[in-house]
């Protein structure tokens, strides 16, 4: 995958999160004292953002917060097409609002980290000289444009 198409993938990405948002709905249980749950939708395709790696996000956004949190359903039954999950969060309202917090930093996050991965590649890759067929390429970065010069009199390679 070229740099220009990771980076229109995690653009859209973004646009669709701010587009959208979360689907939120909130209620108060009965019969627990101050007891609440919240209930968030997300993308099929950003559940392991909440879950983590063997569950490690999940798990610790639990532990720091005391509330419960769950993705409903955890695994998708074979053949469901359905395009997102459900998010439960069930604590005090000062729970609830802590693991809420964290799940939305986790999507950030990760899109923080995924943009400056690109930004990385993008510059490790624009600083290259590469040796093509004799000929000296530069990769020049102007204005957000990737410019590839190159030039070749008599056997000999010309500044610009």
């Amino acid at each position: 995958m070229g740099t220009a198409n990771a980076k229109h993938l995690i653009n859209d990405v973004l646009a669709e999160v701010e587009s959208r948002g979360p689907t939120i709905v909130s209620r108060r249980l009965i019969g627990q004292a101050e007891s609440e749950q919240f209930v968030m939708k997300i993308p099929n395709n950003k559940v392991g953002l909440v879950i983590g790696k063997r569950g490690a996000t999940i798990k610790n956004m639990q532990a720091s917060t005391a509330a419960s949190i769950q993705v409903i359903p955890l695994h998708l039954p074979p053949g469901d097409t359905s395009t997102e999950r459900i998010v439960q969060i069930d604590g005090t309202s000062e729970q609830f609002e802590a693991a809420k917090q964290l799940v939305n930093k986790s999507f950030q996050r990760i899109v923080l980290e995924t943009q400056q991965w690109l930004e990385d590649i993008h510059s490790k890759v624009i600083k290259q000289v590469l040796l093509l067929v004799g000929h000296l390429v530069v990769l020049l970065h102007y204005n957000n444009q990737v410019m590839v010069m190159a030039r070749t009199v008599s056997s000999t390679i010309s500044a610009f």
